[in-house]
């Protein structure tokens, strides 16, 4: 009998004391409609229970790493990039705990425009990046990227 009622408290004292906390990290951008190669500010909070989480937060785009920062005491993280292309992206937060993700953040649509004339409108740009070797005014051969953009 006192076996079973040790087990018994055992099962109690490890269901009441053993609360499963979740990292909650939270994104909000400065504006989900922005235009072309203008800055995007993302920031948000990373929280266990109401307490601050101090660790990395990776920001991407299309799951493409745009941001890489560190949460202040305080679980705030911000940083700002810009975006080339016009499209429409989903951008999303990550804490990073030694490369491995330990929580994501809500997904956040970004509109991103070109502006031209009296009013904005979305227009397609097309992109292509391609090798480029060049002699330049010394002499030396250099190998660079050049960019072609297009607009439609």
């Amino acid at each position: 009998m006192l076996k079973l009622l040790l087990i018994f408290f055992i099962l109690l004292f490890s269901l009441f004391f053993s609360s499963s906390s979740s990292l909650n990290l939270s994104l909000t951008l400065n504006s989900t409609s922005v235009e072309w190669e203008e800055p995007v500010n993302a920031s948000g909070y990373a929280m266990i229970d109401g307490i601050p989480w101090q660790g990395n937060v990776s920001v991407k785009l299309n799951e493409k790493e745009v941001c890489f920062v560190q949460t202040s005491p305080n679980g705030f993280y911000s940083c700002s990039f810009s975006v080339d292309e016009i499209n429409d992206f989903i951008v999303v937060a990550y804490a990073v705990n030694d490369s491995t993700i330990v929580a994501k953040s809500n997904e956040v649509l970004l509109h991103v425009i070109y502006f031209y004339g009296s009013k904005k409108e979305t227009k397609r740009i097309a992109s292509i990046e391609f090798p480029l070797i060049i002699q330049d005014l010394n002499g030396k051969i250099h190998k660079v990227k050049a960019y072609l953009k297009v607009w439609s």
